[in-house]
């Protein structure tokens, strides 16, 4: 049987998602945990990789099982008991055979929240803004970046067969002290959104001009002149099948 996963997880914990030999990582402690249930070893597929320090409320993963051990709703409460802090279980349920947490997803979006003043309990959620943005300049660009574009010059994309991605809606919330990025696309490549993000900020205090997108897309630019935002202001948020 195919079942899916919907995970929680606090990134700033751990060495991101994909399981790593040397280190703690959100993939390897829910196998480990699923072995302990399910008596042998089990891999799981995560919609998405999100590096270390990138948050989660809503990431998806599939695994196949021959049997269920206990009912599902306990395979829950078990995982959940077992899991170390920082990642919770929301749901396991049975899907189609044909579903695949990666292959199936149409659409990811994903939240960078940015804050203009020191933060304390909540500091891992937020990047610590020390400048200001021009905010119209910021939305213009964001629009920019909206559609299919080859996004090679803002990713660290390695061994990808294509770098071709299309955003398909980047929205700007700002409040009293903080501001929201919210970005909707079909697939992001690796860093792509802490990217957007480094040069949206570039733009937004005058670093770079808007009209650098162009040169972007035409890949004239070199990575090195931008910078990948932190990942802990990062968050998955919703994966659409």
């Amino acid at each position: 049987m195919n079942l899916r996963l919907d995970i929680e997880y606090d990134g700033s914990l751990y060495s991101g998602w994909q399981r790593q030999p040397n280190a703690t990582s959100v993939q390897g402690e829910i196998e480990k945990a699923l072995k302990t249930i399910f008596r042998l070893e089990i891999g799981i597929i995560g919609a998405g990789r999100t590096d270390a320090g990138v948050h989660a409320k809503d990431q998806v993963a599939h695994f196949k099982a021959e049997a269920l051990p206990i009912p599902l709703h306990q395979i829950k409460r078990s995982l959940n008991g077992i899991l170390k802090a920082g990642i919770t279980i929301r749901n396991i349920c049975q899907v189609d055979e044909e579903f695949h947490a990666r292959y199936s997803a149409k659409e990811r979006t994903y939240v960078y929240a940015m804050s203009k003043v020191k933060r304390s309990i909540d500091r891992n959620l937020f990047y610590l803004l020390p400048f200001p943005l021009d905010m119209e300049k910021l939305k213009k660009a964001a629009k920019r970046l909206e559609g299919e574009h080859d996004f090679i010059n803002l990713s660290i994309a390695t061994g990808e067969k294509s770098t071709i991605c299309t955003i398909k809606k980047i929205t700007i919330r700002e409040t009293e002290n903080e501001i929201y990025l919210t970005l909707t696309a079909n697939r992001f490549l690796h860093k792509m959104v802490r990217m957007i993000v480094g040069m949206l900020i570039d733009i937004g205090r005058g670093k770079q001009d808007i009209s650098v997108l162009d040169s972007i897309f035409a890949k004239r630019w070199k990575r090195k002149k931008g910078f990948a935002a932190p990942a802990h202001g990062l968050c998955l948020i919703k994966v659409d099948y």
